[in-house]
């Protein structure tokens, strides 16, 4: 933000001596577009359309104002005519690709992805772009290779190493996902969702009182989070504390009162208090929710059997 400013007083110092200079107009709406200014963003980029009316770097920068604003079909319209006019356009390819993106068309972004990489191989937001379209179109490991570079350029990059960390984690690499969502953790210490990654990591691990930890942060961070609460409990079930389980369920059932989860191993924490009446009616909620789940079909009868048997 320091940066944009400074930037910004830099070119107006410029225009100050020569009001027709263009690189200086791009420049100070690229440093107000960087301190989400974005209707003086765009009074640059239109300065300096008046003056080169083909200009792609301009158009690219509308297209990014119109970006911001959530216009995308008017972003859309800027950043092909500025292909039509540059088709190598680093900005343009960039821009159309979000756009296309956000539209869903991931396949399609891709082939300007590429063109924006093709110019500039280190390019950090296009290399972005490109590994969250190839997650969303499932090709985790070509979408694993695009972060892993983010990293190897910008080693502290938050977005680049939680987008791996889950990737890595949902590809069964354990013990990589640690490794990067650890470092994002450190990177930024109050996102809730890569202390809930971790915890889901650490657990699937068998690593429960670090999963515990984990999912304790990630309460701290957003404690309306019933699958925060939910991980907590069913970590702190497996470090021995079932009384405090009990408590994370219960406000995780709270939070999300048709989370069939929850109240399923509520009732499981219940059943291991000996509370057998508490636990048939946790199990009996799993099956208004879940009329053919097994395990609380099971559980409920069973708890049922040992009720009578307590009182015989």
């Amino acid at each position: 933000m320091n940066n944009c400013k400074q930037a910004l007083k830099y070119y107006e110092e410029i225009l100050a001596l020569d009001n027709n200079n263009t690189a200086a107009w791009m420049g100070k709406g690229d440093a107000l577009l960087c301190l989400k200014d974005t209707d003086h963003a765009g009074d640059c980029y239109e300065r300096v359309l008046s003056i080169e009316p083909h200009s792609p770097e301009a158009l690219s920068g509308m297209g990014d104002v119109f970006y911001e604003k959530g216009n995308f079909s008017l972003a859309r319209r800027y950043y092909c005519t500025a292909l039509n006019l540059e088709p190598v356009s680093l900005r343009g390819n960039k821009g159309l690709a979000n756009v296309l993106c956000f539209y869903g068309k991931y396949n399609e972004s891709l082939q300007f992805f590429d063109r924006a990489l093709g110019q500039k191989p280190s390019d950090i937001d296009a290399l972005m772009g490109k590994g969250l379209a190839l997650a969303a179109l499932g090709n985790n490991s070509q979408a694993i290779i695009c972060f892993r570079e983010i990293v190897s350029i910008d080693p502290g990059n938050y977005a680049a190493l939680s987008n791996l960390g889950s990737l890595q984690a949902t590809s069964g690499m354990h013990a990589e996902a640690l490794q990067s969502l650890q470092l994002a953790s450190k990177a930024n210490e109050s996102d809730e969702k890569v202390w809930y990654n971790l915890g889901q990591v650490y657990f699937v691990s068998g690593q429960y009182t670090q999963s515990e930890e984990a999912f304790k942060n990630a309460t701290l961070k957003a404690p309306l989070d019933a699958s925060a609460w939910l991980g907590l409990g069913l970590a702190q079930n497996l470090t021995g504390k079932s009384g405090e389980a009990l408590s994370s369920y219960e406000k995780a059932i709270r939070l999300l009162p048709e989370d069939a989860s929850a109240q399923y191993n509520m009732g499981l924490a219940l059943v291991a208090q000996g509370r057998f009446q508490d636990a048939i009616g946790a199990f009996e909620k799993v099956l208004e929710i879940d009329p053919g789940n097994t395990p609380a079909l099971y559980s409920l009868d069973l708890t049922r059997t040992r009720l009578n048997e307590t009182t015989a």
